[in-house]
């Protein structure tokens, strides 16, 4: 996948997700909350997947598409490590067929818009950016999801 078939992806209508998207603890590590494998369909038959998660020590709050057998294709990270010259709150976007073996590291940008909302806006945001149709609820265990991240 290169970025041409990315967008085509990103911008073909239809896309949703079916059912509520609930975080919970992860035993592999438990100070995370997440939402994993969360299926993205599509009218492109592409196998894309949806991987949320929330570090509340952190305020960090990721949303991670991937496809499977290729890897991540975009990501939204607010309030997650820094990264030099965008910061701790940007996107990183497939560029090249290469950047899902390079854990996208070639196309980054600064989202300093996103810097303060809460979770339930990061997560409307970032479907209305995908133009992901969710089909349900969104909550986190134990968690203000209207907060400010």
């Amino acid at each position: 996948m290169d970025r041409t078939q990315l967008e085509a992806l990103r911008d073909s209508a239809g896309k949703y997700i079916e059912g509520d998207v609930r975080l919970v603890t992860v035993l592999r590590v438990p100070l995370m909350l997440a939402a994993e494998e969360i299926v993205v369909h599509n009218s492109l038959g592409v196998s894309a997947m949806l991987n949320v998660t929330f570090h509340p020590e952190v305020g960090g709050f990721k949303c991670n598409v991937h496809v499977r057998g290729l890897g991540p294709i975009c990501r939204l990270e607010i309030n997650g490590p820094e990264h030099p010259g965008v910061g701790r709150t940007h996107k990183h976007a497939l560029r090249t067929e290469r950047c899902p073996r390079q854990n996208l590291h070639r196309d980054v940008t600064a989202r300093p818009d996103l810097r303060g909302v809460s979770m339930k806006t990061a997560w409307e945001l970032f479907c209305g950016m995908a133009l992901i149709d969710h089909r349900g609820s969104f909550s986190c265990d134990g968690v203000d999801t209207g907060a400010p991240l």
